[in-house]
Parts: structure tokens; C-alpha cells; sequence
């Protein structure tokens, strides 16, 4: 018995990029979508005003303190002598005011000022095509051989 046919015993497959699909990339602001990025900004500080001033009251002020009432006595040939002093009042001064309670406040929220952008990609080559090839070398093959088994001669049929 003897065959024959073909065969590529080596060679290598490339493949490569037959077309390309181009994606933007921008940092823009946001247009529609959320921002997704604020590079940049400032907080302004909140506003903090007196909602209600507190109690006060006035108070005297004293510029001199006085001085004491005074008793004395002594005895000089069996006469008692007594001698009183009134002493002087304070000196009242001008008029001040204190604070006897807490004002109460209130604060708008910090305002943030920026530019919020939204972050999407682009212009970047996406492959949207591709090609194959196949390199390699084609020979030829040849086999030989002996079948194993027995061929039987016996005859079915109708003789003639």
C-alpha cells in the first residue's frame, strides 16, 4: 500500500490591526453628565451676624470708697468723754453698662467657587478590524506500509 498528500510542517500566524476606531479624550466642563473632578476652587467663609444682642444692665461705678463712722472714748477725772465721727459715703461715679447674657448668632454655609469638570477619554486607537496570514512551507508526505488481515476467498452468488 501507498499514499500521498500534503502537509506544512512549520510556519508561524500574524495577525494584525486592519482598522482602527478613534475615542476622544477631554476635560471639559460639564455640559450634561455630573462633574466628576474640580481642579480648582476657593471656600469663601461664612457669614456670622448677631441674631439677638443679650441681656445688659447698668451698673454704678465708684471713683472714691469713703470712710468709716468712728466712736471714741475716754474718761478724764471721772468724766466720760465720747467723741463721733460719721465717716463719708462713696463717690459715685459714671454710669456702665455690662453684659449679663449670651448675644445669639447665626452663620450662612461656606460657598465653594469652582469649575467642576467631567472627565471622559478619548482619541485612543481602539482596534476595530483585524487581519490573519499564515506563513509556512508545504512538503509533500509519503507513507508505505502492509495492511495486517486476510482477504477471504469464498464466493457467494449464483454460478454461470
Amino acid at each position: 500500500m501507498s499514499s500521498t498528500g500534503k502537509f506544512t510542517p512549520s510556519g508561524s500566524v500574524s495577525v494584525s490591526t486592519a482598522t482602527t476606531s478613534n475615542q476622544t479624550a477631554a476635560v471639559s466642563p460639564a455640559v450634561s453628565g455630573e462633574a466628576t473632578y474640580t481642579p480648582a476652587g476657593s471656600v469663601a467663609a461664612p457669614t456670622i451676624s448677631v441674631s439677638s444682642a443679650g441681656s445688659t444692665t447698668t451698673v454704678n461705678s465708684i471713683t472714691d470708697v469713703g470712710t468709716l463712722p468712728s466712736l471714741g472714748m475716754s474718761v478724764t477725772s471721772e468724766n466720760l468723754a465720747i467723741t463721733w465721727s460719721q465717716g463719708t459715703l462713696p463717690t459715685k461715679g459714671s454710669d456702665t453698662t455690662v453684659k449679663t447674657g449670651d448675644a445669639s448668632y447665626t452663620a450662612t454655609a461656606p460657598a465653594f467657587t469652582g469649575t467642576g469638570v467631567r472627565l471622559e477619554t478619548g482619541n485612543i486607537a481602539v482596534p476595530a478590524t483585524y487581519t490573519a496570514s499564515f506563513t509556512g512551507t508545504e512538503d509533500d508526505v509519503t507513507t508505505t506500509g502492509t495492511p495486517s488481515g486476510s482477504v477471504s476467498s469464498t464466493f457467494t452468488g449464483t454460478k454461470a
